[in-house]
């Protein structure tokens, strides 16, 4: 197949041309960019005829009533926690009591 095209139609040659231009171009239009301002607008502001003044309402300082600690009671020895080295020992002061627990209760049995 023969080429129809003459080589002065062909875009090829002048492609660096293209690309040149198209960076200028785009250079201008960012310098244009930064340089570009802006107007500044008014704002616009709020003037009140007439002035209300506000009385500040004074708050007297509250303090907080201190309540003494409530009070500790003895702890009685039959409900004390165990701890794991004596509970050999305190199974042989709950049979005791236990004892004589029931001795108490026989001797009430008898006196009524």
């Amino acid at each position: 197949m023969e080429v129809k095209k003459s080589p002065k139609a062909d875009l090829r040659n002048r492609r660096m041309l293209f690309v040149e231009i198209g960076l200028c171009i785009s250079l201008g239009l960012l310098l244009v960019g930064f340089e570009w301002t802006s107007k500044e607008k008014k704002e616009a502001t709020l003037v009140a005829d007439t002035v209300e003044i506000i009385e500040e309402e004074i708050i007297p300082i509250t303090q907080q009533e201190t309540t003494p600690p409530p009070r500790k009671f003895p702890r009685s020895p039959y409900f004390q926690t165990r701890s794991k080295s004596s509970t050999t020992t305190s199974r042989s002061k709950t049979a005791s009591s236990i004892s004589s627990m029931t001795q108490m209760s026989e001797l009430r049995s008898w006196t009524m």
